[in-house]
């Protein structure tokens, strides 16, 4: 999943300084959403919890950060009604308001993979294999931010009823994490896995 980070098959990384967006609607109520331009710290979180709200699925995605606070970014959303996707307007509007708090959906991951290592350069790569549904990425997202991790670039897919899902992540301040921050990371994602014990995969929804 790394190479989609880099090379990513949706369109070139270039992005204007004002933020804009446009909305492609498909067959089946599928649209394909791209954001680009300036974007506020969390922007992500702040679209993906307002998407599981509203019951859209993300199906997949890339996300990247250009530089400062611009972004490139196309989504693939299916709303769980076909007339229920959102304007341009809205899916931009939704990426700069912050949520009111909540508690994040439960999920059960089948495996992660977190890296600190020389190979991932300043970032901290993760990898997150887990059971589709909606509010995934939002959940994931979330205990990210719990610990200032913050996404600079984000491959999303799912197969078969399976979330796989990567992110290149810096702290707060844009550095690379502390590897007491990766462990505290590991641990979270542990406290998720489905085969621990007592604890069941939650059922799609």
């Amino acid at each position: 999943m790394r190479d989609r980070l880099i090379h990513s098959r949706f369109f070139d990384l270039a992005a204007p300084d004002a933020a804009g967006s446009s909305v492609i609607s498909w067959a089946g109520g599928l649209q394909a959403v791209k954001l680009s331009g300036e974007l506020p710290p969390g922007w992500c979180g702040n679209l993906a919890a307002a998407l599981a709200h509203r019951r859209i699925s993300i199906v997949r995605g890339f996300a990247r950060r250009i530089v400062d606070h611009r972004w490139i970014a196309e989504l693939h959303v299916l709303p769980s009604e076909p007339r229920a996707g959102l304007s341009e307007a809205e899916y931009l509007s939704l990426a700069w308001s912050a949520p009111a708090p909540e508690p994040p959906a439960e999920i059960a991951l089948d495996s992660y993979y977190v890296d600190s290592s020389p190979e991932s350069g300043q970032y901290l790569f993760l990898e997150v294999h887990g059971y589709d549904r909606v509010g995934f990425l939002a959940s994931i997202l979330g205990r990210l931010a719990a610990l200032a991790l913050r996404p600079e670039q984000i491959s999303l897919e799912t197969w078969d009823g399976r979330a796989l899902d990567a992110f290149h992540l810096k702290d707060a301040t844009g550095g690379p994490p502390k590897p007491a921050t990766a462990r505290a990371l590991s641990q979270a994602l542990e406290a998720l896995r489905h085969d621990q014990p007592g604890r069941r995969h939650p059922a799609p929804v």
